[in-house]
């Protein structure tokens, strides 16, 4: 007799429910009599052998918690951001603003320094707050309120507006906050990777969740602080990588799968060895071919994803955009995305709303600032020195995914509300992928108006001044 039923965490403690979804493989009894019949001892004694002993870490996934985490550095929340199987609800900065004390201070031992940190901080605050008032006043002129609209009503609807420009002069130590769900495997992972991390923040960070969460997980985390050496893989070396102004792209394409991994996906579902499919491909036309591969999404609905047979072919690219871009992208897990450090060495991106209110001279002059210190830190307090660079400096990231993902990428970034930087990405890879076949324009489906490198221009020019 079938039923369906939740094992509540009010009830049994997540190792608990962990160790009953784990005994269903061998007991014949119920979910809830194997939980009814687990201790808290028992349970930690199970894991102690079965997870911890013999490897068993799956049965560590069905361990859930959701961890509250505020007051963090945007340098720590991309470190936590970077496990896959999680789920991360966090603070925008298109959608919120930023007090002018919100930014993390580290720890210096030259005295100097940490004065001359906090003045450029606090200066890059300044302007942040001063471009929000300025630029939503530009944003105001072209967005009239509506007659029943409140202050909180109409401040709301513009505040995607002139955040999303503003945010430009936010640096990496902003505090932001981040909600996380995430199972015990992946948790331990995470904390590995905070405590091995060359930023002490991040250190601290990773000791706080590990002593809380052991409180709820103590024989699963047993072991999530050591063997940290191999995660740790910041190089204090800064490569001297300036950007040529006159061959700057955003997208490049580094690799791409075979044309014949392309042709198969129209075949994966037939029972066929792929010695027989290929036998078929080397006598199909291309039409046939190109067929095949998009009838596989016939059907296929506004909300629906590609099918997973399309994760056959995988591209890479080397992407160059501004870091507040790339924080966008990386929330796209299911590929593999690989970001460069972060320096002040590849310049700095100009949203045109700063030239409209007339911001442009004090912009540049900070960003001068961010360089030059940038330079010092890099030299002496390599940790540290990505903390004061803002969102509007350029960064590098190797990214491979597969065509299903990149479909999903770029359907969803090209719309007309996704932040623009995100956008010239998106419209870019589109152009990678359907210069080298044509026919795949019939299955990923952005807004065009216009071929796809004129699109990528158009929002480049209409956003961005240099």
């Amino acid at each position: 007799m079938r039923k369906i039923y939740l094992l509540s965490p009010k009830e049994y403690s997540a190792e608990t429910i962990a160790v009953a979804f784990a005994k269903t493989s061998r007991s014949p009894q119920s979910f809830k009599e194997n939980a009814d019949a687990l201790t808290e001892s028992s349970s930690a004694a199970f894991n102690e052998k079965w997870v911890l002993g013999f490897g068993h870490n799956s049965v560590a996934e069905a361990a859930i918690i959701h961890i509250a985490i505020e007051g963090v550095s945007r340098m720590v929340v991309e470190i936590i951001e970077s496990c896959r199987l999680a789920s991360y609800t966090e603070k925008s900065s298109r959608y919120q603003t930023y007090g002018s004390d919100s930014f993390y201070i580290p720890e210096f031992s030259d005295p100097k320094m940490r004065v001359e940190y906090l003045s450029l901080m606090n200066d890059l605050m300044a302007l942040y707050g001063k471009s929000l008032v300025e630029i939503k006043k530009l944003v105001s002129e072209d967005n009239p309120r509506k007659e029943e609209e409140t202050d909180d009503q109409y401040d709301s609807r513009l505040r995607s507006k002139y955040a999303d420009q503003a945010r430009y002069a936010l640096p990496q130590s902003a505090l932001a906050n981040v909600g996380v769900t995430i199972n015990a495997r992946e948790l331990a992972l995470l904390i590995r990777k905070l405590l091995a991390s060359h930023i002490k923040e991040a250190n601290d960070v990773g000791a706080e969740i590990l002593s809380f969460a052991k409180q709820e997980l103590p024989s699963l985390l047993k072991y999530a602080d050591e063997g940290l050496g191999y995660l740790d893989t910041f190089d204090s070396f800064v490569p001297d990588n300036k950007v040529d102004a006159t061959t700057y792209h955003n997208v490049s394409l580094a690799n791409m799968d075979r044309f014949d991994d392309l042709a198969r996906i129209g075949c994966l579902r037939e029972n066929l060895s792929i010695r027989d499919i290929d036998s078929w491909l080397a006598t199909a036309s291309k039409e046939d071919i190109e067929g095949k591969i998009l009838k596989l999404a016939d059907g296929r609905g506004e909300h629906d994803q590609l099918p997973r047979e399309y994760e056959w072919f995988s591209i890479s690219f080397d992407i160059v955009a501004d870091n507040g871009a790339l924080y966008e992208l990386k929330r796209h897990r299911m590929m593999t995305y690989l970001p460069q450090m972060l320096t002040a060495r590849m310049g700095w991106r100009v949203p045109k709303m700063f030239y409209d209110a007339g911001l442009v001279p004090e912009y540049n002059e900070m960003m001068e600032r961010v360089s030059l210190f940038y330079e010092t830190l890099a030299l002496t307090v390599p940790a540290i020195a990505g903390y004061i660079i803002p969102n509007a400096f350029l960064r590098r990231a190797y990214v491979k995914m597969n065509l299903r993902q990149l479909t999903a990428i770029c359907e969803l970034r090209s719309k007309p509300k996704a932040h623009a930087a995100m956008r010239v990405i998106a419209y870019q890879m589109y152009e990678a992928i359907t210069a080298r076949h044509p026919f795949l324009a019939h299955l990923i489906r952005v807004p065009v108006t216009d071929d796809a490198h004129n699109m990528s221009v158009k929002i480049n020019s209409e956003f961005f001044s240099q």
